[in-house]
């Protein structure tokens, strides 16, 4: 569940990402031990939606205001996963992070958050999410909600 808070414009992270970063390279060592020897992508895929990028995804729209230093240490464990994956489906070709996303259908996180900035924009807009602050600072041409009568589209 995400959290309904207004960014701020300096949050202190560094301390929260540490902790998630620590968690996250026991969790990515484990999935690397457990699935050493096997060669299907599904199942490292299976691993690292479930377990690892639920964690790096948390909280997004509120972590988005942190630094490009703690960015990317989080796009880091993700490249550690891509570099795993990729080694092992491709072996004799040579890696870049950019290619690998592209062969392994990935998105960089940089990407993820800010689709999920977009989608929780939507949410806090049709009222799924409340985030106040958020409307306040947006102005938005609303169409009144009795709409009859009212000519879509002129023809």
């Amino acid at each position: 569940m995400r959290p309904n808070i207004a960014k701020t414009p300096v949050m202190p992270y560094t301390r929260e990402i540490f902790s998630v970063l620590r968690v996250l390279a026991l969790v990515f060592g484990l999935i690397g031990s457990i699935t050493y020897r096997f060669s299907s992508l599904e199942c490292l895929y299976v691993r690292y939606f479930t377990l690892v990028r639920p964690k790096l995804e948390y909280a997004s729209v509120v972590w988005n205001s942190i630094t490009s230093t703690d960015a990317n240490k989080l796009e880091r464990i993700q490249q550690k996963f891509a570099s795993v994956c990729f080694y092992r489906l491709f072996p004799r070709i040579s890696y870049t992070y950019t290619y690998a996303l592209e062969k392994l259908s990935l998105q960089s996180l940089r990407k993820r958050r800010h689709h999920l900035d977009a989608y929780f924009f939507i949410q806090v807009y049709r009222g799924f999410k409340s985030c106040s602050s958020l409307l306040e600072n947006i102005s938005l041409r609303v169409p009144p909600s009795n709409l009859r009568g009212f000519p879509w589209f002129g023809v």
